[in-house]
């Protein structure tokens, strides 16, 4: 039996690890410059029906994991019915 290790999600893998650096790194980038996400650009585009949303830290300043993220989601739709 052959045993050789499987690379077909090799790609996947690669092109979100990447993704996610550049993410990261224009993320950083913006809050170093001091970019204020609280006000929309002149002449910015939307998408009807979306929210965008922003979690804050902690109180303690440590970030929110994404099970409690995604609690806050769930009560943020129940309360909207």
């Amino acid at each position: 039996m052959n045993k050789t290790p499987s690379y077909k999600w090799a790609p996947v893998i690669v092109t979100i690890m990447v993704t996610t650096f550049f993410c990261l790194q224009i993320t950083s980038a913006a809050v170093l410059k001091g970019h204020d996400f609280t006000r929309i650009p002149a002449g910015a585009e939307y998408a009807p029906r979306e929210l965008l949303v922003r979690f804050s830290p902690k109180p303690d300043g440590k970030q929110r994991e994404i099970a409690e993220k995604n609690q806050i989601l769930h009560l943020l739709r129940q309360a909207k019915r």
